[in-house]
């Protein structure tokens, strides 16, 4: 089936998909004889975005831990794929209205670099009201997430803008391991979760939080009265984003300090989005919120799905990033979920 998606008014910020996903999925294999690929992207508000040829089509993507499907949204003008296998299905995510129409495709093929997927599933949102470039000043045409992740080791630096895939071998963590603190990690439903813990008035809290490079924020805490994350008094209400199923609403708040690990970070600013907002979000057990990019831009990463660590060397921290041209932006900025 050959699709042809116009650059419209296209803008997709969260991604949570009611569906089941297609067993033996294949994620990302470096080719015979190579034992590591870089990829440079492009920083903007702290997401990175990278090329992916889709069935020969190169198209560009924000790379996102938050995420588990790989999702389409948006092309350039006289850019056409082929898609294979494709079937109607609807669309959930973050906000309080109804589900979207979409499609689903099997059998694809996704390049990269020296990377290479096939039989890898992808969603295509059809809401011609979702337009990611219009906002970044760049062609955006989708997401991708953990089949990006799943097979290799992952490093990301952002001082540098590139991306480093490494084979999964003993060489390879043993380098990784002389540069890097290791800290554990869980991969729960095809998402990294870590350990940490926030001090929002005066006792520590330890939380439970998604590992999210596609959130611009900092932190986003979800208000648990019986946990004791109460949003503080002083707060303003905003609009966080947009997502499948409408707008994302809530209250950005400072507290007093945010840890995991030995890293501390003193009066964060925080995002609590609303009840309504999360309520079609099928949350992992005990999880308290995410930890986005204005936290994660300050190391160099690597994700290490296959045993479950995350290794952090803390950097320079990049300084001031590309703007996009819309006033406060990065209030309305997130791939949520």
């Amino acid at each position: 089936m050959q699709i042809k998606m116009m650059k419209k008014n296209v803008v997709v910020f969260i991604f949570f998909i009611q569906v089941f996903l297609v067993l033996g999925q294949n994620g990302f294999v470096l080719e015979k004889g190579i034992d590591r690929v870089n990829i440079p992207f492009k920083l903007i508000n702290n997401l990175i975005f990278i090329p992916i040829k889709v069935n020969g089509v190169e198209l560009h993507f924000l790379l996102d831990s938050g995420v588990e499907e790989t999702i389409l949204f948006s092309m350039e003008e006289k850019k056409e794929v082929n898609f294979f296998n494709v079937e109607k299905i609807s669309l959930r995510g973050l906000g309080s209205e109804t589900a979207i129409e979409g499609l689903k495709s099997t059998n694809n093929t996704l390049e990269s670099n020296g990377l290479l997927s096939e039989n890898h599933l992808v969603y295509i949102v059809l809401d011609q009201s979702f337009n990611l470039s219009s906002h970044v000043g760049i062609p955006v045409n989708g997401i991708i997430g953990y089949n990006f992740f799943k097979s290799n080791l992952v490093e990301i630096n952002y001082e540098k803008k590139r991306i480093s895939v490494y084979r999964d071998t003993e060489k390879n963590k043993k380098r990784i391991e002389k540069k890097f603190q290791r800290i554990p990690i869980t991969i729960e439903k095809s998402k990294p979760y870590i350990q940490s813990s926030v001090i929002i008035h005066s006792d520590e809290i330890p939380t439970k939080l998604l590992i999210d490079i596609g959130n611009s924020d900092a932190i986003w805490l979800f208000e648990n009265k019986e946990k004791a994350i109460n949003i503080p008094a002083k707060n303003f209400e905003d609009y966080l984003g947009k997502g499948f199923s409408g707008d994302v609403e809530g209250k950005r708040a400072q507290i007093k300090k945010f840890s995991f690990s030995k890293f501390e970070f003193n009066r964060p600013i925080v995002a609590f989005p609303d009840s309504i907002s999360i309520k079609n979000v099928k949350m992992v057990k005990e999880r308290a919120g995410s930890m986005g990019a204005e936290i994660l831009r300050r190391f160099d990463i690597v994700f290490d799905y296959q045993n479950q660590q995350l290794f952090l060397n803390k950097n320079r921290a990049p300084g001031r990033q590309r703007r996009c041209p819309l006033r406060d932006v990065k209030k309305r900025f997130f791939p949520f979920r």
